[in-house]
């Protein structure tokens, strides 16, 4: 193999930053390294993932397999194990929901990794039979993330695969109400989902099937 490329000269100051919780700083001397010497993706995304900028690292790295990491690799593999998933398709959901930032907020208010509107936050709090945690906890939104997406995939069991991962995906990022009351409209999935005015669901279940092929390629 082609030897390894060598660190940035960020590198030392950016893991004593990190290193003395200064995790800001860090992730703002390699934004400014990244905008002035963007051929020096391949060796800065990997400390940028290292100070926990996930989505400035995907955004450098699009297109390669570098724009695909695993961070939080226990809680997801732990979770997706717990509830019967894979783990590659919670990565794949994560990558499209927040990239990976845990403080992630939509316009519409979602909230964490999952991003998680509050009254679905308490629905799963209410599954789990507990006080609703912190959303923008990791641990707690991963938690929260495979337990609603267990649930969705048991409310699209009359579908069979790959037609179930479909539904239960469109259904994370619409509403089972929604997806399953279409369903029944449409007399099919497919025409639901081909039928309806509204881009979103298309684009949504287009990403996450991407990126979950991608994680599922590369964990070969």
């Amino acid at each position: 193999p082609p030897p390894a490329a060598p660190p940035p000269p960020e590198a030392p100051l950016v893991r004593a930053l990190l290193g003395a919780g200064k995790g800001e700083w860090a992730r703002g001397v390699l934004r400014y390294a990244l905008l002035e010497r963007p051929t020096d993706w391949p060796v800065l995304v990997p400390l940028l993932y290292e100070a926990g900028a996930y989505r400035e690292g995907i955004r450098a790295a699009e297109g390669t397999a570098l724009a695909y990491p695993r961070p939080y690799r226990e809680w997801i593999g732990g979770e997706a194990e717990r509830y019967g998933l894979e783990a590659d398709l919670l990565f794949a959901l994560f990558h499209v929901e927040s990239r990976f930032d845990p403080y992630a907020i939509s316009p519409t208010g979602a909230k964490g990794l999952g991003q998680f509107t509050w009254a679905t936050w308490l629905d799963v709090a209410r599954m789990l039979g507990e006080v609703p945690g912190d959303p923008f906890d990791p641990r707690t939104n991963i938690r929260y993330t495979a337990r609603y997406l267990a649930w969705l995939y048991e409310r699209c069991g009359a579908f069979s695969e790959p037609l179930k991962t479909a539904c239960a995906l469109t259904a994370y990022n619409g509403g089972i109400g929604y997806t399953l009351g279409g369903v029944r409209q449409e007399g099919d999935f497919w025409a639901f989902l081909w039928r309806q005015a509204r881009e979103e669901p298309r684009e949504y279940l287009e990403k996450v099937l991407r990126a979950y092929a991608h994680y599922r390629a590369l964990s070969q």
